[in-house]
């Protein structure tokens, strides 16, 4: 995120005095700093983020130990590793190695829209790294809500990335614009994000959104014995769904969690910890605690 959008936050002030890289933790995939003491907490932004988006929660997270995960290739980030290959099991994996090796225990771990969908990865694949997640806005199966037959979803993702990476460096950011303006309700944050997303590398960005898309995380959903906590908002793509028509729709996605807790917050966009950061704080302590 911009140092301007930073300062405009005091969270934000003491997470540039206070955070320090992961020192002994070396990784071409992401970049860890961390801040506090405490139990561990993992936040994981989502495709083109930074992790300045947790900016407005960091004041919820009093008395715990936050760790601020950078995906390699986001927000003017060098892409490393990311560069090539297949990328959300990887950062999964990644973000599983960094849990052991820095030794970390009692570790809740939250991770926003593409963030969510590695979380749920790390809570299937790796179930003995984290004690508790929260995913914030991603379904299960992104092709539920793409309007399309199941079988068409894998191509239809697969052009989508195709036609992101032939796009002009105009073409791009009027995309992107496109996407934050939607995304993003308060206008005093937009820009920040903005930033972030046309910094972010084109090729890493779209291999990460090809992923979410093709992503069917039900089948691994059994497998996550932590308490997991969804907190969700209405859809762009459906916004005349009723409050108890979008939580169906979450409960249904993820049913296979055995330990489930849903929580939708009304009047927000996609990035909720911006458009209501004082909710998604209370929501966030009731789940740490």
């Amino acid at each position: 995120m911009t140092i301007p959008f930073r300062m405009t936050l005091p969270a934000s002030l003491l997470v540039l005095a206070l955070a320090s890289p992961a020192a002994a933790f070396e990784s071409g995939r992401i970049t860890v700093t961390a801040t506090g003491s405490g139990p561990a907490v993992l936040l994981i932004p989502g495709v083109k983020s930074s992790p300045g988006v947790w900016d407005g929660l960091l004041p919820s997270l009093s008395g715990h130990e936050v760790h601020l995960v950078q995906v390699n290739g986001f927000a003017g980030t060098p892409p490393g590793d990311n560069a090539t290959g297949e990328l959300l099991p990887a950062l999964a994996a990644e973000i599983a190695r960094y849990i052991e090796e820095e030794g970390l225990a009692d570790v809740a771990v939250i991770g926003h829209s593409m963030g969510g969908t590695v979380v749920a990865l790390l809570a299937a694949r790796h179930p003995r790294a984290i004690d508790r997640l929260m995913i914030i806005d991603i379904p299960a199966w992104f092709g539920e809500i793409m309007g399309i037959p199941p079988e068409q979803v894998a191509s239809a993702a697969a052009g989508m990335r195709s036609q992101s990476l032939s796009q002009s460096p105009a073409e791009r950011q009027a995309a992107d614009r496109g996407f934050a303006t939607a995304a993003v309700l308060d206008a005093s944050a937009r820009e920040a994000v903005l930033a972030d997303m046309l910094a972010s590398d084109p090729a890493v960005a779209a291999q990460a959104q090809y992923e979410v898309m093709v992503t069917d995380l039900r089948p691994l959903l059994p497998a996550i014995d932590a308490p997991t906590t969804v907190v969700f908002v209405t859809p762009a793509q459906m916004p005349s769904m009723s409050e108890q028509d979008i939580t169906g729709f979450y409960a249904t996605q993820y049913q296979g969690v055995r330990d489930l807790h849903l929580e939708f917050v009304p009047d927000s966009g996609h990035f909720v910890m911006l458009d209501q950061p004082a909710r998604l704080g209370e929501i966030v302590e009731a789940f740490l605690d």
